[in-house]
């Protein structure tokens, strides 16, 4: 069992030593379905973690717009809206209002001159 423990991990490894090796058609064959399955193996473990390294990205992202959001918000309360918190409700019906407009218009978000002069006068 030790033997072929190590076989198996010297040849998944890539190492292969060669002191222990395959001797007749049946080895052969127990240890290239060996191969084979730990190399799918490797591949889809690979895939997992490449998956879950893009979701956390991902996830940092949006954190990121979020923090945008809240400044976006609190330069509104301090400079238009004399210091006072905007009222939740608003604050969503914008966040929404945002969103859709991004989602549904992303290559042209300010599109109108309105919108570009709207924003250029925030600080």
């Amino acid at each position: 069992m030790v033997i072929s423990l190590y076989f198996a991990l010297t040849s998944l490894s890539t190492v292969g030593l060669g002191d222990y090796y395959p001797i007749n058609d049946e080895e052969r064959l127990v240890g290239g379905f060996l191969l084979l399955s730990g190399g799918a193996v490797f591949a889809f473990m690979s895939g997992l973690l490449i998956d879950a390294i893009m979701h956390l990205n991902k996830f940092d992202r949006e954190f990121d717009d979020g923090d945008e959001l809240n400044k976006f918000f609190d330069t509104l309360k301090r400079n238009f809206n004399g210091g006072v918190d905007i009222k939740l409700k608003l604050r969503l019906e914008i966040t929404e209002f945002l969103d859709d407009r991004w989602k549904n218009n992303k290559t042209n978000f300010l599109g109108n001159e309105e919108d570009q002069m709207l924003m250029s006068q925030l600080p």
